[in-house]
Protein backbone atom coordinates (compact mmCIF):
# COMPACT_ATOMS: atom_id res chain seq x y z
CA UNK A 1 0.00 0.00 0.00
CA UNK A 2 1.33 3.48 -0.91
CA UNK A 3 1.92 5.81 2.24
CA UNK A 4 0.01 9.28 2.08
CA UNK A 5 2.09 12.19 2.61
CA UNK A 6 2.03 15.95 3.08
CA UNK A 7 4.74 18.41 2.16
CA UNK A 8 6.09 20.32 5.07
CA UNK A 9 8.12 23.53 4.33
CA UNK A 10 11.06 24.12 6.55
CA UNK A 11 11.47 27.62 5.87
CA UNK A 12 8.21 30.24 4.66
CA UNK A 13 7.78 30.92 1.26
CA UNK A 14 4.95 33.86 -0.22
CA UNK A 15 1.84 32.98 -1.11
CA UNK A 16 3.04 34.54 -4.21
CA UNK A 17 5.40 31.87 -5.51
CA UNK A 18 4.68 30.65 -8.31
CA UNK A 19 6.02 27.24 -6.95
CA UNK A 20 3.03 26.86 -4.18
CA UNK A 21 0.85 27.64 -7.15
CA UNK A 22 2.00 24.82 -8.58
CA UNK A 23 0.79 22.41 -6.14
CA UNK A 24 -3.12 23.15 -7.05
CA UNK A 25 -2.28 20.46 -9.90
CA UNK A 26 -2.29 18.10 -6.53
CA UNK A 27 -4.92 19.33 -4.78
CA UNK A 28 -7.08 21.95 -6.83
CA UNK A 29 -8.90 23.34 -3.12
CA UNK A 30 -5.43 25.01 -1.73
CA UNK A 31 -5.84 28.59 -1.77
CA UNK A 32 -2.34 30.49 -1.13
CA UNK A 33 -2.77 34.13 0.51
CA UNK A 34 -0.19 36.52 -1.89
CA UNK A 35 0.31 38.61 0.83
CA UNK A 36 0.72 35.86 3.40
CA UNK A 37 4.47 33.70 3.76
CA UNK A 38 3.50 29.47 4.53
CA UNK A 39 5.56 27.21 6.15
CA UNK A 40 4.72 23.67 8.16
CA UNK A 41 2.62 21.46 6.87
CA UNK A 42 0.94 22.40 3.56
CA UNK A 43 -2.39 20.20 3.40
CA UNK A 44 -1.59 18.28 0.60
CA UNK A 45 -2.83 14.55 0.65
CA UNK A 46 -0.51 13.02 -1.97
CA UNK A 47 0.68 9.42 -2.64
CA UNK A 48 4.83 8.89 -1.15
CA UNK A 49 5.81 9.11 -4.60
CA UNK A 50 4.49 12.35 -5.52
CA UNK A 51 5.85 13.71 -2.85
CA UNK A 52 9.24 12.70 -3.25
CA UNK A 53 8.67 14.67 -6.82
CA UNK A 54 7.46 17.88 -5.37
CA UNK A 55 9.88 17.64 -2.12
CA UNK A 56 13.10 17.32 -5.25
CA UNK A 57 11.36 19.77 -7.36
CA UNK A 58 11.04 22.33 -4.58
CA UNK A 59 14.37 21.61 -3.44
CA UNK A 60 15.39 22.01 -7.14
CA UNK A 61 14.53 25.56 -6.54
CA UNK A 62 16.29 26.02 -2.89
CA UNK A 63 13.09 25.29 -1.03
CA UNK A 64 13.73 23.58 2.30
CA UNK A 65 11.18 20.87 2.56
CA UNK A 66 10.35 17.25 3.51
CA UNK A 67 7.65 14.52 2.09
CA UNK A 68 5.86 13.23 5.36
CA UNK A 69 3.29 10.53 5.71
CA UNK A 70 -0.17 12.18 7.14
CA UNK A 71 -0.25 10.89 10.27
CA UNK A 72 2.69 13.25 11.33
CA UNK A 73 0.08 15.48 11.39
CA UNK A 74 -2.39 13.84 14.16
CA UNK A 75 -2.72 16.61 17.14
CA UNK A 76 -1.92 13.42 19.43
CA UNK A 77 1.72 13.44 19.04
CA UNK A 78 3.86 12.82 21.84
CA UNK A 79 4.94 16.02 23.58
CA UNK A 80 8.50 17.67 23.64
CA UNK A 81 8.74 16.66 27.77
CA UNK A 82 7.88 13.38 26.96
CA UNK A 83 10.20 12.62 23.92
CA UNK A 84 12.84 14.40 26.30
CA UNK A 85 11.88 11.35 29.00
CA UNK A 86 12.44 8.81 26.24
CA UNK A 87 15.99 10.42 25.18
CA UNK A 88 17.17 10.70 28.83
CA UNK A 89 15.87 6.88 29.55
CA UNK A 90 18.09 6.57 25.95
CA UNK A 91 21.15 8.67 27.60
CA UNK A 92 20.58 6.51 30.57
CA UNK A 93 23.76 5.51 32.90
CA UNK A 94 26.06 6.91 29.79
CA UNK A 95 26.74 10.18 31.92
CA UNK A 96 25.80 12.85 29.28
CA UNK A 97 23.52 15.70 29.33
CA UNK A 98 20.49 16.15 27.41
CA UNK A 99 19.12 19.01 25.96
CA UNK A 100 16.40 20.09 23.64
CA UNK A 101 17.70 21.44 19.90
CA UNK A 102 16.80 24.74 18.75
CA UNK A 103 14.96 25.32 15.50
CA UNK A 104 18.05 27.56 14.38
CA UNK A 105 20.42 24.54 15.51
CA UNK A 106 19.25 21.78 13.14
CA UNK A 107 16.44 21.61 10.60
CA UNK A 108 13.30 20.55 12.41
CA UNK A 109 10.78 17.92 10.82
CA UNK A 110 7.67 17.08 12.35
CA UNK A 111 8.43 13.48 12.80
CA UNK A 112 10.46 13.57 15.38
CA UNK A 113 12.12 15.43 18.69
CA UNK A 114 16.15 16.38 18.21
CA UNK A 115 17.79 16.19 21.11
CA UNK A 116 21.69 16.78 21.65
CA UNK A 117 23.41 14.70 23.83
CA UNK A 118 26.94 16.45 26.07
CA UNK A 119 29.30 14.94 27.65
CA UNK A 120 29.83 17.15 31.16
CA UNK A 121 33.38 17.87 29.73
CA UNK A 122 31.89 19.19 26.37
CA UNK A 123 31.14 21.84 24.70
CA UNK A 124 28.76 20.92 22.07
CA UNK A 125 27.38 17.39 20.09
CA UNK A 126 30.66 17.55 18.34
CA UNK A 127 32.98 17.28 21.18
CA UNK A 128 31.30 14.01 22.47
CA UNK A 129 27.92 13.18 22.87
CA UNK A 130 25.71 13.14 19.66
CA UNK A 131 22.39 13.79 18.94
CA UNK A 132 19.52 11.54 19.32
CA UNK A 133 16.18 11.97 17.80
CA UNK A 134 12.68 10.60 19.13
CA UNK A 135 9.94 9.75 16.98
CA UNK A 136 6.73 12.07 17.36
CA UNK A 137 4.00 9.28 17.02
CA UNK A 138 4.92 6.63 19.12
CA UNK A 139 8.64 7.88 20.64
CA UNK A 140 10.82 5.23 19.32
CA UNK A 141 14.59 5.80 19.02
CA UNK A 142 15.15 6.72 15.49
CA UNK A 143 18.33 4.56 14.72
CA UNK A 144 20.88 5.67 11.86
CA UNK A 145 19.20 3.14 9.24
CA UNK A 146 15.66 4.68 9.48
CA UNK A 147 16.82 8.09 9.01
CA UNK A 148 19.10 7.01 6.13
CA UNK A 149 15.42 5.19 5.00
CA UNK A 150 13.29 7.80 5.24
CA UNK A 151 15.48 10.35 3.69
CA UNK A 152 15.98 8.35 0.68
CA UNK A 153 12.38 6.27 0.50
CA UNK A 154 10.40 9.98 0.98
CA UNK A 155 12.79 12.67 -0.15
CA UNK A 156 15.18 11.23 -2.81
CA UNK A 157 17.91 12.43 -0.55
CA UNK A 158 21.41 10.01 -1.41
Amino acid sequence: MQKICDIYLLEDISGSSGLLKQLKIFEPKLLFEEDQFYSGFLGLSVRRIVGVAIVTHLRNNRIKSVNVPVEYKDKNLISEAEAEAVAREHAGNRDVAVRSMARKEVLTNPMYWCFQLETPDSASAMEGGGIVTVDRLDGHIWQIGETEEYMYDYNNFL
